[in-house]
């Protein structure tokens, strides 16, 4: 312990504690090391984004100690690191993978909340896009019920919504859906 010499105008003395400096660094980075290495397993370990509070669930196993706010700062460093990317889903709360998948989708489950990889991408989707416009990059998700969901759950209701591109007979393709609101758009001036 350093006390510093009390200075004139009567304050109290200020205390500090100066631990070594080799003890303190090395229980930091091994503490920090073994969360980091259990936040990189869990994502080596499930082929599913997860959000934060998945990782942090399945990464309890190893450190039980860990906390959310960990969690987001070894997801942050990781993604500093280009090993990490967030998946982003309107409505729903970031998730994350490995950055090293190449480029895929995503499917969300709206019975059970979970997000699957899609491996497949369309072919021609730059024939979507308005002519003379140039498709630099693209993200796809579907909604609808999981495997697992599917047979317990009822269809959704189709009829006309943001992004509906069911008919009463089926699924019609993604350019035809496009042809179809851009028919319907209106007229800008």
């Amino acid at each position: 312990m350093t006390v510093t010499p009390r200075p004139r105008g009567g304050r109290t003395p200020q205390t500090s504690v100066d631990l070594p400096p080799a003890i303190s660094q090395t229980a930091l980075v091994d503490r920090s090391t073994k969360q980091k290495r259990a936040i990189e397993a869990v994502l080596r370990n499930h082929q599913n984004p997860l959000t934060a509070a998945e990782i942090q669930g399945l990464a309890l196993k190893e450190v039980p100690s860990i906390g959310i706010a960990t969690v987001y700062r070894s997801l942050k460093s990781l993604a500093n690191d280009g090993q990490v990317v967030p998946v982003e889903i309107p409505g729903e709360p970031p998730r994350y993978e490995r950055a090293d998948k190449g480029h895929h989708h995503h499917f969300l489950c709206r019975v059970c909340g979970e997000v699957f990889e899609l491996e497949k991408c369309l072919e021609g989707i730059q024939k979507m896009a308005p002519p003379r416009f140039r498709v630099d990059d693209h993200e796809i998700i579907l909604y609808g019920a999981c495997e697992s969901c599917a047979p317990k759950s009822q269809p959704a209701k189709r009829g006309g919504g943001a992004h509906s591109h069911g008919t009463e007979f089926g699924r019609i393709s993604p350019a035809k859906a496009l042809q179809q609101s851009n028919d319907n758009a209106p007229i800008r001036r």
